[in-house]
């Protein structure tokens, strides 16, 4: 498995430009229906930059990539794996790795189906970090926007018309996303920066409040370990989480296989993640006061040939990922997963 550092240890650092900038990784395969309005509005909330890491693309994901570069402050990184390699690690190494992380003062990851919704002042990055306070990694937590029923995916935009969601936060529905300084840690995985070079390095919630900074410690834990439940917040900021965008591009989720390289059954209607997605108790549309600068900035993709014709491709592609595999026969071995009794363990 790849690995590398995104700096080196204190003791061994030279000079290096100011890191004066914040920026957003995301790793991503077959998402180009979906990848114009993610940066759009990323970079409407005060993103300096955006590092895409593609990697075995079918739908034209990896040239919409290219060619938002050429109109945006935005890096495309492709990102070739080995069968036996996970595309998130080897992908997150190589965007840590690349040197303009080297001006990124705050980075944060997040998937492709995920947007940080920041409440607090206007809704910047900047208003964030100022209500948080002085740390090393701030802790965001999920909240599910459920899909509403969606069946079919025919365009559209999922701020505009995904609202309904988790009315409350739950404990066993929340896992967190990290918005981190990168040069405080040697790694990166899906949850959270690992490795710290200074074991005092300190985590807050959104709210501000500092929480245990051990699970940043472990191997592979992704979870922030000894958390609390008041420690639990959506206070200035939480990542909506689209899990179920549609119910075909959730089915087809089997068919593209997993960042991390999982073998689960979580992509199946009525399964134990598809239920807690798709938990509609409640409403939110905080994160539509963006949506006219997003439209604006839609429109002037929309308003690039390249662009638009990429777009229209990548609906006609997924139109026949629907016809070649949503078939009465794979629906019935995904929903086995599902039923599949787990495995009794034995002394």
């Amino acid at each position: 498995m790849l690995k590398v550092s995104c700096v080196n240890p204190p003791h061994l650092q030279t000079a290096v430009p100011a890191r004066t900038k914040r920026a957003v990784v995301v790793c991503m395969r077959n998402e180009a229906v979906f990848l114009l309005e993610w940066v759009a509005y990323h970079l409407n909330i005060g993103f300096d930059r955006i590092f895409i890491v593609t990697n075995n693309c079918q739908d034209g994901t990896d040239l919409m990539a290219d060619r938002l570069a050429e109109l945006e402050p935005v890096i495309h990184i492709r990102n070739e794996v080995s069968p036996d390699e996970a595309p998130q690690v080897v992908g997150l190494a190589r965007a840590l790795a690349h040197p303009a992380m080297a001006e990124m003062e705050w980075l944060l990851h997040i998937d492709a189906d995920e947007f940080l919704n920041i409440t607090t002042g206007a809704g910047m990055v900047g208003d964030l970090l100022q209500a948080v306070g002085p740390c090393d990694t701030v802790a965001i937590a999920w909240r599910f926007m459920a899909s509403g029923g969606r069946q079919l995916w025919q365009g559209g935009s999922l701020l505009a018309e995904q609202t309904q969601c988790s009315a409350q936060i739950e404990e066993q529905l929340v896992f967190h996303k990290s918005l981190f300084r990168p040069d405080r840690y040697a790694r990166v995985i899906d949850h959270m920066p690992k490795d710290p070079f200074d074991p005092d390095v300190i985590v807050r919630n959104a709210a501000g409040r500092k929480i245990p900074n051990r699970g940043q410690s472990h191997l592979t834990a992704a979870n922030y370990r000894g958390i609390k439940d008041e420690d639990l917040t959506w206070v200035n900021a939480d990542i909506h989480h689209y899990f179920v965008r549609s119910e075909d591009v959730f089915l087809l989720k089997n068919i593209r296989g997993d960042g991390m390289a999982k073998k689960h059954a979580n992509h199946v209607l009525g399964s134990k993640m598809w239920t807690i997605a798709e938990r509609a108790t409640g409403e939110d549309r905080s994160i539509q006061r963006h949506l006219p600068s997003v439209t604006a900035r839609l429109a002037a993709y929309d308003a690039d040939a390249a662009l638009h014709d990429l777009q229209k491709t990548a609906l006609v592609w997924l139109e026949q990922q629907r016809a070649t595999h949503l078939t009465p026969e794979n629906r019935k071995l995904w929903d086995q997963r599902r039923k599949r009794p787990k495995k009794v363990k034995t002394p």
